[in-house]
């Protein structure tokens, strides 16, 4: 999981499912805040933290089954980078599953226009996040395939299911 942040999100794994999971974050004070979560869940084992940005991930090519990143790229400031590292990791050949969920830009032409002319404000007092980015449009420029997307909340909100290009 890129951006793991506080652990938040350790809850909603199935871990009789999952085997390993790997969570990145960039910022010390959150790894610390998702070991607290980690141990408290008896997660030990189960769960490595790593340090590390998201545009350069200190991972193998093709190390990852999965790659999950939740409200993450609208703070990272090149979200294309990042998703070509996504592209890099996850494993080749139709194997590797990407899944986003994300703030984007809306699809309704007036509310992405508003979210432009607010962006700056937000992104100053909503600790970086940008809601005006086009996700799905850098998923495209990345190296990775939009499998499925699904907007919510005025097309503001994405679920998207991406795999990398080069599947063969």
């Amino acid at each position: 999981e890129i951006g793991i942040g506080t652990g938040i999100n350790l809850d909603l794994y199935d871990f009789a499912k999952v085997s390993e999971l790997t969570g990145l974050d960039i910022s010390q004070g959150m790894l610390d805040k998702s070991l607290e979560r980690v141990q408290a869940g008896g997660l030990d084992g189960k769960v490595r933290l790593v340090r590390g940005d998201a545009a350069n991930l200190p991972f193998e090519d093709g190390a990852f089954d999965t790659v999950v990143v939740t409200y993450a790229l609208c703070v990272i400031p090149d979200a294309e980078a990042s998703l070509r590292e996504v592209a890099r990791v996850l494993k080749k050949g139709g194997k590797g599953k990407g899944y986003l969920v994300e703030h984007i830009a809306s699809d309704f032409k007036p509310l992405a226009s508003y979210q432009s002319f607010i962006s700056p404000f937000i992104a100053t007092f909503g600790k970086g996040c940008d809601p005006s980015k086009d996700i799905p449009s850098a998923v495209g420029k990345s190296g990775l395939q939009l499998m499925d997307i699904d907007r919510r909340v005025g097309g503001t909100v994405a679920f998207m299911q991406v795999q990398p290009d080069n599947i063969g």
